[in-house]
């Protein structure tokens, strides 16, 4: 019967027969470049993204407080905003920033929620690419109307989607929104994935490369 220390030798010795050096990880040891999670997850690496997400999210918040009229936010109270008519704090980034940080935002929150195990990054960024899109065609004024009629009465009486068939019907539909949308989605899955890889070589730290 081999000990721990036994079977430790012998991994390293496999190890060196098959022209490898051992891997001494954090928990475990093992061969071939292989480390061993530590099972308590790198909680800082996700507080990190989640932050960031809240800081583009805030940013994108800011052009409704200022540069937006009164009324045009759902989850923003009408007192809060200070929009001020022919005067803009961000100019004509204002147009498109909402739709950016927004599928930003999300597109991060829902990465470092799923399971490691899943495509994470790819199911994040086309989930939240697809919200975005549909939300934007929507408001286009030859679908809006018909879309806005087709939406089940039960809508009426939950929060956010009783807003859906207003928001088409007074929103407008914008190419720029939908490039926003896009490039959104692709920077918040490059920024998880910096933040994760930089995590992920540090010690006492395990990343995984699934996505």
């Amino acid at each position: 019967m081999r000990t721990p220390q036994t079977q430790k030798h012998v991994g390293a010795e496999r190890c060196v027969a098959q022209g490898r050096a051992p891997t001494v990880a954090p928990i475990a040891s093992s061969c071939c470049g292989r480390t061993a999670p530590n099972h308590t997850g790198d909680w800082l690496g996700t507080a990190i993204v989640c932050a960031a997400a809240m800081l583009v999210l805030g940013l994108g918040t800011l052009v409704y407080l200022f540069d937006r009229p009164s009324g045009s936010a759902y989850a923003i109270p009408s007192a809060w905003m200070a929009h001020v008519p022919g005067r803009s704090l961000f100019g004509p980034a204002g147009d498109w920033l909402p739709s950016f940080a927004h599928a930003f935002a999300f597109t991060a929150f829902t990465a470092v929620l799923l399971p490691q195990k899943w495509p994470r990054y790819r199911l994040a960024a086309s989930l939240w690419c697809a919200i975005g899109s549909g939300l934007e065609l929507g408001q286009h004024p030859s679908i809006a109307q018909p879309l806005a009629a087709s939406l089940p009465a039960w809508f009426d009486s939950v929060p956010v989607l009783d807003h859906l068939g207003r928001y088409w019907l007074q929103g407008s539909f914008a190419v720029n929104d939908l490039a926003a949308v896009a490039a959104g989605c692709v920077t918040s899955v490059l920024a998880v994935m910096a933040i994760e890889a930089r995590r992920a070589h540090r010690p006492g730290t395990y990343g995984s490369a699934v996505g």
